[in-house]
């Protein structure tokens, strides 16, 4: 067996942070209350069925996973588990579990925690699952003894330990008490808490949104200065979210800032905007199974007359980095050869190859809500029209443009979305979005199919060896980028603002920094 993670050396802080608790009494009536903001409605509180923006802030500080990513670049450390160890196959992985560890009701959490939550991210099958079941059957994963589980796997998977960042432990015996028909209970959890993180829900609405108090008992404890509590709230007007920095009625916005928001919020006196360094990266997917975009000619001149230093420069301001491949630039197996260009000769070269005619407005989606995907919906419908194609903008809400991904029959012809690092691998990206095999959602929203970027995918999964790794996945990223599968736009610089009164944030690119539990409020 080779030991993948340890805590050994990191036992010293933690007892020390185990001894610093406070007691938070009186949370909702206190200053000491950090005022959160989202775009859009919080549908559930369930960790197993959603993953996007307005659900992380809840999941990260309500649930704990196994690991956890920390700071710039991320490093992955123990959380609840202690250590992994893998078999020399990579076929199985045996996970050690910190002990004594509470969930909110005060029982322990067990490795029988950690197996039924597998089984039920597995059973769900929502966004969670697509870590998941690509490489663990039902039935596979169990309880060795009380704080030891073994993982069984499918076939290798290298980064699967960094993996394990994203299978937050639910209570099995409180969840089983609610359970109906076989239901997993997930009408009770997606609105009640059943977590051991930091913070215990105590009021929810799915329109509004949160508050949750702290969890005096939190394993990895408390210094004097924390919060009492967070209450997120459901913002969705763009002007309404800097008039609420500005007020001070929201102390930190937790999605992504328009450049003319920043800039206003950098005039304000209650207002710090800090520039983070991310690797977010915003894509648009053209629907490639949909005429006339499932003609390869029809997206090569879409990807030609896009204006992306424009976007960049014009409308983003400068705070973002130009990306040619569905990568990060700063992701090991990013190709170092050229996309596309702004080139409109081009352009209408590519569309006078194209075979299927263009009889039709196309539909641009954005996120209401969120300025910089209704930027970009803009840029691309002007980019569109040099070319004669015409395009009719369509907001809504992220929620139904989800919904949508999950059928070809219903996905827009041009989806806008970021894709972020669930955990820092080339396959986040790659895998995620453009592997066939993976089931229908927001993230594979282009229904982009290539069985030689399939075979590259898969290959380069098993791998054990980087380098190995890395001349595949640049191998399927510069096919994905020859069949044009989508718009490579950007990597976010994360102008994120906050309140003056917040300290002790702390980034992470992974889960896009929603680990609030190191901040604290000047009174």
């Amino acid at each position: 067996m080779r030991t993948i993670y340890s805590m050994v050396s990191r036992v010293a802080v933690l007892l020390a942070f185990a001894f610093a608790t406070t007691t938070g009494a009186s949370a909702q009536k206190s200053d000491n209350i950090l005022n959160l903001a989202v775009p859009v409605e919080i549908g559930t509180l369930d960790p197993h069925a959603v993953h996007m923006d307005a659900t992380l802030t809840a999941k990260v500080n309500t649930y704990d996973p196994l690991f956890r990513w920390y700071g710039v670049p991320a490093e992955l450390k123990p959380h609840l588990a202690t250590e992994a160890t893998a078999s020399a196959d990579g076929l199985v992985y045996t996970v050690k579990l910190r002990k004594g560890v509470k969930f909110q009701d005060m029982t322990e959490v067990t490795a029988d925690d950690v197996v039924y939550s597998v089984e039920r991210v597995l059973a769900l099958n929502r966004a969670p699952a697509r870590f998941f079941s690509p490489l663990i059957a039902p039935g596979t994963t169990r309880a060795i003894d009380r704080y030891t589980v073994e993982f069984k796997l499918k076939q290798p998977a290298a980064p699967f330990a960094g993996m394990l960042s994203e299978l937050y432990v639910v209570n099995k015996a409180l969840i089983q008490q609610h359970e109906k028909d076989g239901d997993w209970g997930v009408p009770w959890v997606s609105k009640n808490p059943a977590g051991s993180g930091p913070f215990r829900v105590t009021e929810y609405d799915p329109a509004t949104g949160w508050y949750a108090e702290r969890f005096k008992d939190y394993f990895l404890g408390w210094g004097d200065k924390a919060v009492d509590g967070i209450r997120m709230r459901t913002i969705r007007e763009p002007n309404s979210q800097v008039l609420a920095l500005s007020r001070g009625t929201t102390d930190m916005y937790m999605n992504v800032l328009s450049n003319d928001q920043a800039d206003r919020l950098r005039k304000s006196p209650n207002v710090v905007v800090h520039d983070f360094p991310h690797q977010r990266i915003f894509v648009v997917h053209m629907h490639n199974q949909r005429p006339p975009l499932n003609d390869v000619h029809v997206r090569r001149a879409i990807s030609y007359a896009f204006d992306y230093q424009g976007l960049i420069d014009g409308v983003l301001g400068g705070k973002a980095q130009r990306i040619q491949f569905p990568l990060p630039p700063s992701m090991w197996g990013y190709p170092k050869t050229e996309g596309y260009t702004y080139n409109l000769d081009k352009a209408k070269a590519e569309l006078a190859k194209a075979q299927v005619k263009i009889d039709r407005p196309l539909q641009i989606h954005a996120q209401t809500g969120n300025r910089v995907s209704e930027q970009v919906a803009q840029v691309l419908q002007a980019s569109l029209r040099k070319i004669g194609i015409e395009a009719n903008i369509v907001s809504e809400p992220w929620s139904t443009l989800a919904s949508k991904c999950r059928s070809a029959e219903t996905a827009p012809d041009f989806f806008g979305m970021w894709k972020g690092p669930d955990y820092p691998d080339p396959h986040n990206w790659l895998g995620d979005m453009y592997d066939s095999r993976n089931g229908a959602s927001y993230t594979t929203c282009s229904f982009y199919k290539n069985k030689d970027v399939d075979a590259a995918l898969s290959e380069a999964f098993r791998l054990p060896d980087q380098n190995a790794r890395r001349v595949l996945y640049e191998k399927a990223a510069q096919q994905i980028v020859d069949d044009a599968g989508s718009l490579f736009l950007f990597n976010l610089v994360w102008q994120h603002a906050m309140n003056k009164r917040v300290h002790g944030y702390e980034f992470t690119p992974v889960a896009l920094g929603h680990n609030v539990k190191p901040v604290w409020l000047d009174k």
